[in-house]
């Protein structure tokens, strides 16, 4: 069973276009919102490129709902920015090209991006969080995280 959650209307239509009746599309029309689910329910969270772009509240909004729907023995798996050494040329290359998405999406989702960045990216994120990183893997020549977590303690 696949359930998606998508803040977007445009983003919602096409993953249901897409997926039919593979999955179930919520309609959470704010990313921190109460999602409609009990607590434990799910053994796998995806959460891919979403955090540097809302405000910080917003991630932790995000990571604490997460959180209360994965199940103790589930994973949450994380992929977003990362701050640590870019490879050259590669990584270095790719620095830049996000930089030049990241700052023509928008003046709210810049300033995100920059305070997420200037924040230390997802690891520093992560580490203000009751989760436990089971599995890391830098790609992208340094720029991307993806992180496999469970819940502290459980």
């Amino acid at each position: 069973e696949v359930h998606g959650v998508e803040p977007s209307l445009a983003m919602r239509r096409v993953a249901q276009r897409k997926l039919g009746t593979k999955a179930t599309i919520c309609d959470v029309e704010v990313t921190a919102s109460p999602l409609p689910y009990d607590n434990d329910t799910f053994d796998l969270i995806i959460t891919s490129m979403v955090l540097h772009e809302v405000w910080p509240n917003t991630r932790a909004a995000i990571l604490n709902e997460a959180r209360r729907v994965l199940k103790p023995e589930g994973h949450h798996l994380i992929i977003d920015y990362y701050r640590g050494k870019v490879t050259f040329p590669k990584g270095w290359f790719r620095q830049k090209v996000i930089t030049f998405i990241e700052l023509t999406a928008g003046s709210d989702h810049w300033r995100n991006f920059k305070q997420f960045m200037a924040h230390g990216g997802i690891e520093a994120l992560i580490a203000e969080h009751p989760y436990v990183v089971q599995e890391r893997k830098v790609v992208s020549g340094g720029n991307l995280g993806v992180l496999v977590l469970q819940k502290n303690g459980e």
